[in-house]
């Protein structure tokens, strides 16, 4: 997976990917082509809300998605497993 991640508070946000692993019993795995980021996410990336929740880094913020289910885990049942927007 695409993302773009942040070393610390003050450093520029690079591209990563970031090793996913198979779906567990009970997962829903999504596929996201496109996420966006809001206002809030620039705040946690910058750690300025740090009394009330400390960023941990390295941190890919995100959290406005199109999304849809790509596969599941196998105690999941089959209606998990349709492909739909979420």
């Amino acid at each position: 997976m695409r993302a773009y991640s942040a070393a610390d508070a003050t450093s520029p946000r690079k591209e990563v990917t970031i090793r996913r692993h198979p779906p567990a019993p009970m997962d829903v795995v999504l596929y996201v082509p496109y996420c966006g980021v809001c206002h809030k996410d620039v705040h946690q990336v910058r750690d300025e809300w740090n009394d009330m929740q400390p960023t941990k880094y390295r941190s890919a913020r995100g959290h406005k998605m199109v999304d849809r289910v790509a596969a599941v885990g196998n105690h999941r049942s089959s209606t998990h497993a349709t492909v739909f927007r979420v």
